[in-house]
């Protein structure tokens, strides 16, 4: 089977959803019979960061900008001449949705969307653009969500197209983990650490969390000696705001902001954590805190995360996307043993590799896409209307 996948950024640019991508082209290429394409829109790094594909063939396209609107003649001309069976667009950008939706009528290629969120209630925005859009989008014959919560949010924007549930994997830490060293300094001896770790962005939450903090400090945290990294890519400057916030808070060495972490780097923020937090407004499903559980970390997180059995299997404290709540949780993961911690760790573990390992993922969306062409018949995991009546029951 031929696939393309498109995307907006091969390189660190896309952050996240750039790795998850990578991973699972990587996997999907092992499959005897696969032969697969990526497509993404040039950057700044595209060059730099090429090498993290491996061996996959990836072409770098430009797009157009017209008035109101973008167009990519290069990466549908690119993908045509590839011929796919099956083109899978990630995101929900107004250029890539309507450049596989044209793949799909000149070519008869079967078009699927994989949103990674970009569909939930709190993402969503009313525009004619987003209009235009959707109705590129419409003609996919599958969406492919990570999520049961990111599955009713696309039914109640309207949409009627299939949805498949399947759950992105998450990469097993390298073997030489335990060696890694700590990526940033120790200020005091002893010091425990707190992690946040993802895409620094507006939106995404981070004044609230460094509020929380804050409180945490100044209800007697600052006694436990706790130090909080906030790890991850900002683009525009973004990360200086959230620096004047925390002394306009006057809190010191006990926030950091080591920067972006790549590769090796990344997996070490990892290892010298010794619990993780995610209180997001908004997820498809958190690729950080699968790999926060598969690096044995104690995680507190708020339920727009999707992650429900992190509560239900013990891995996870639950907080809510504001301050009080936050600085709630944070004072209650600190305050458990080091034992307890390690249980919830354990816990985490456990479930990224029962549930969320790449080899299901690929399984489960290989079905998908034999269904969509007609060579299999349909897969559990593609939901019909009864079931997610019955999601919004459960919920």
């Amino acid at each position: 089977m031929r696939i393309a996948h498109l995307l907006n950024s091969m390189s660190r640019v896309g952050g996240v959803q750039t790795n998850t991508v990578r991973d699972l082209t990587a996997h999907q290429s092992r499959i005897a019979g696969n032969e697969l394409a990526v497509f993404a829109f040039q950057d700044a790094y595209c060059a730099d960061d090429a090498a993290i594909w491996g061996d996959l063939p990836v072409t770098a396209c430009s797009a157009k900008s017209g008035v109101g609107f973008r167009s990519a003649p290069q990466m549908k001309a690119s993908v045509l001449e590839f011929d796919p069976d099956i083109v899978h667009v990630h995101g929900f950008d107004d250029v890539l949705t309507r450049t596989g939706a044209a793949v799909h009528k000149d070519s008869g290629a079967r078009f699927i969307i994989t949103p990674h969120g970009a569909l939930n209630d709190s993402a969503r925005k009313s525009s004619a653009l987003r209009m235009f859009e959707d109705r590129a989008a419409r003609t996919a014959a599958c969406l492919h969500v990570l999520s049961t919560g990111e599955a009713k949010a696309i039914r109640s924007a309207g949409f009627q197209t299939p949805i498949c549930i399947i759950p992105h994997g998450v990469a097993e830490p390298p073997q030489n983990i335990e060696l890694m060293e700590r990526p940033w300094s120790v200020v005091r001896e002893g010091e425990r650490t707190l992690l946040f770790l993802g895409g620094l962005r507006p939106g995404r939450g981070l004044e609230t969390l460094i509020d929380g903090w804050a409180q945490f400090l100044s209800q007697g945290g600052h006694e436990l000696n706790w130090r909080f990294q906030i790890v991850g890519w900002s683009p525009d400057n973004y990360v200086e705001s959230l620096r004047a916030r925390t002394i306009e808070r006057s809190l010191g060495y006990s926030v950091s902001f080591p920067g972006p972490l790549f590769g090796d780097l990344r997996w070490a923020a990892y290892r010298h954590a010794d619990a993780f937090i995610l209180p997001s407004m908004n997820e498809g499903l958190s690729v950080a805190v699968l790999e926060a559980w598969a690096c044995g970390l104690p995680v507190v997180m708020s339920p727009q995360c999707n992650l429900p059995d992190g509560f239900n299997a013990g891995a996870a404290l639950e907080t809510q996307p504001d301050a009080t709540s936050i600085c709630q949780a944070i004072g209650e993961i600190t305050t458990l043993s080091d034992d307890e911690r390690a249980r919830m760790g354990a816990n985490g573990v456990e479930l990224s590799r029962s549930r969320y390992n790449w080899p299901k993922a690929v399984a489960d969306l290989d079905d998908v896409y034999r269904w969509m062409c007609n060579c299999a018949p349909q897969p559990a995991t593609v939901a019909d209307d009864h079931d997610l009546m019955m999601l919004d029951i459960v919920a």
